[in-house]
């Protein structure tokens, strides 16, 4: 029995394939018909016809472009000249309006090489498959006959056939769709990622875009009639800048054979770049006006062309130290702002369709060489900028090599066996229970107390890791600080579970696994007083910085102490906290009961017996669990705390005591 042989038409290649010709069905699909439309519309404008670009929002799903071009070519006919399975030429006749709108791989852009049009698209693609991808589709057209088309589609078949509706002396294109929910996830439009698209292809067309949205009643023009520099100035914060902005232009050519012909594809680029204090940095690559936000071989070649330049003055004025290492790719982008605009006849230029990526060969030593050829004269005829790039360079270089060692040395520290005596913690007390699920691990405030609680724990489940004094603020220091901190490798080497930096993966650590961790609960046991409730504060902050997950899953906790002992003739009273002694102490006046109080002079106070009855017993101790609902509320209240001045936080213990430490801050 034969199997059956699967066919696939144009409209289901179109919506069961989406992520072929957009790269996903997702939110990013959804946004990139915007990018899509807008640089179709841009490069009409760039021929000479028509000036702006109108996109209207009528509800999250909805949209619509309008261009006053020359209008879509869609009435009349064309002849296809094509070749039979048998090699032989024929001739067919189809409609243009079937052609754009309906069929796969036909279009007015193709061999750019061969017409000169550095255009963002060549394969006659986007239309048809958004024609076949939208739940509901309108194109209505301005064409210099003098007529006004219209036709619309539904979930990809015809919803009313190509018609003239009216004449006009003018010349335009309206496309308002609906992407269908069969086809695309997450689908929604927003106003402010229209914007982003329009404000940078406005700078690159040089001409304007408006935005009009009908929901919330807002709009936005961007006209960057100055370009590149404009639309680098809005990324750009001046005030961060290292050196002044260098502008780089070039154009080149390139024998290259194409579908067996030989074609000369024309180049060009506008570059401008700066380095800046900050590292959150703005780079940008444009291939005939799409992003490529995967970057590629044009990014590759500025890169290059860089670290080549910036090294030879470097080397040439006596810069590196003895034996030193050069300049690398990461010193480079540290720091660096750049868009670079590049033009391309290439009729294959992008990796896929979605238009994210380059792989052009011969774009990168173009690039590069054009790179060095201009900074040759530049470093000579501007040496005190680039004393400042290369002063700023090295100092990247040596400090990156420098934390590259600290990592080095983390990733051993954390990936030593605790159990073992001869790497595990200075000072640390392991438990005899290899069951993680039951395991504690328990953070003691300074060496005082550690023989009193060690004596008193359950040695099976509970471990002892003693601090020394106040912990590191992960809150303000930097990560190489945190690294070189022994007090936080400890912890996690204890831990096993590996950290993170602020939300983000550290190079050569291991990336924390909340699974790999190692106990079942991590108590903070301190002094009741405002010294211990700060040690609280700052493992939190620890926690919250390298491992939240600890914090939003409940594995955190806070172990209380007795604060006071009240006596009387018949019984001994325990209260842990003010208000507690003061209810105590209240019921006993009422009853006339004569008692004497005292207060425990810290973890270091209290006995063997008494901590084994009461904060050490799992029975009878006084357990808070740390939780963080509200991450930004948490992280607002524990900076407050956290300040390296400690003025206000002081006044404000002293002023409210016991409450300094508001557990419910936690919580919704």
């Amino acid at each position: 029995m034969s199997k059956r042989i699967n066919f696939f038409d144009d409209r289901s290649k179109a919506r069961n394939k989406i992520g072929v010709w957009l790269g996903s069905n997702t939110h990013q699909a959804v946004i990139h018909t915007i990018k899509e439309l807008t640089s179709n519309s841009g490069d009409i404008l760039m021929e000479g016809f028509g000036d702006k670009i109108i996109w209207t929002i009528y509800d999250n799903k909805t949209v619509e472009i309008y261009d006053n071009a020359i209008g879509l070519p869609i009435e009349g006919k064309t002849t296809i000249e094509k070749k039979d399975a048998r090699g032989n030429e024929v001739t067919e006749e189809k409609s243009n309006y079937e052609l754009l709108l309906l069929t796969l791989f036909a279009g007015t852009k193709h061999n750019g090489l061969e017409t000169g049009e550095a255009n963002t698209g060549t394969n006659g693609l986007f239309n048809t498959v958004l024609t076949y991808t939208s739940a509901y589709i309108e194109y209505e057209i301005g064409r210099p006959d003098g007529n006004i088309y219209f036709c619309s589609f539904k979930e990809g078949f015809i919803d009313k056939e190509l018609q003239v509706i009216g004449k006009t002396n003018k010349t335009f294109t309206r496309i308002k769709y609906t992407l269908s929910d069969q086809v695309y996830t997450d689908n929604y439009f927003t106003f402010e990622e229209i914007c982003d698209i329009c404000q940078k292809q406005s700078a690159l067309i040089q001409k304007p875009i408006q935005i009009i949205d009908k929901v919330n009643n807002q709009e936005k023009t961007y006209c960057l009639s100055n370009g590149l520099q404009e639309l680098f100035n809005v990324f750009v914060n001046k005030e961060e800048n290292t050196c002044k902005d260098i502008i780089i232009k070039d154009s080149f050519s390139k024998n290259v054979k194409f579908d067996n012909k030989n074609y000369i594809d024309n180049m060009e680029y506008n570059l401008i770049l700066n380095y800046s204090k900050n590292e959150n940095t703005m780079n940008m690559d444009f291939l005939n006006r799409s992003e490529l936000i995967h970057h590629g071989t044009i990014y590759e070649g500025l890169v290059d062309g860089l670290r080549k330049s910036i090294h030879n003055f470097i080397y040439k004025e006596g810069m590196y130290n003895k034996k030193e290492s050069n300049i690398n790719k990461d010193d480079i982008l540290c720091g660096l702002n750049f868009i670079i605009d590049f033009k391309s006849l290439h009729p294959n230029m992008y990796s896929n369709q979605t238009k994210f990526e380059t792989q052009i060969k011969y774009f990168k030593p173009l690039v590069t060489q054009s790179i060095i050829d201009f900074f040759e004269v530049y470093s000579i005829e501007n040496k005190n900028e680039m004393m400042k790039i290369a002063d700023k360079l090295l100092i990247n270089k040596r400090s990156r090599e420098k934390a590259e060692t600290n990592r080095k040395e983390a990733k051993k520290k954390l990936e030593q066996d605790v159990n073992k005596s001869t790497s595990r913690p200075n000072k640390f007390v392991p438990c005899t229970s290899k069951n993680k699920n039951e395991k504690e691990l328990i953070l003691i405030e300074g060496d005082s107390s550690l023989n009193s609680v060690k004596l008193s724990r359950d040695k099976y489940i509970h471990s002892i890791y003693p601090l020394k004094g106040k912990p590191l603020n992960a809150l303000k220091k930097s990560l190489d600080e945190i690294l070189k901190n022994e007090e936080i490798m400890d912890i996690f080497q204890i831990l096993q579970c590996g950290m993170q930096y602020k939300g983000k993966p550290i190079k050569g650590i291991k990336q924390f696994n909340i699974g790999d961790l190692g106990v079942s609960k991590i108590i903070a046991f301190c002094d009741e007083d405002e010294d211990g409730l700060h040690i609280r504060s700052l493992l939190i902050c620890i926690f919250y910085v390298l491992a939240p997950e600890i914090i939003e899953k409940g594995y955190f906790y806070v172990l209380d102490s007795p604060l006071y002992k009240i006596d009387t003739k018949n019984k001994t009273y325990l209260a842990y906290s003010e208000k507690e002694k003061n209810d105590i102490i209240k019921n006993l006046n009422t009853d006339n009961i004569k008692f004497t109080e005292s207060r425990f002079k810290g973890l270091g106070g209290l006995s063997v017996d008494l901590l084994s009855e009461t904060a050490m017993n799992i029975e009878n101790r006084k357990l808070t669990q740390i939780t963080i609902n509200d991450v930004e509320k948490a992280k607002n209240t524990l900076e407050m705390f956290m300040d390296d001045d400690s003025t206000d936080r002081k006044k404000y213990i002293e002023e409210f005591g016991e409450n300094y430490f508001d557990y419910s801050i936690y919580e919704d």
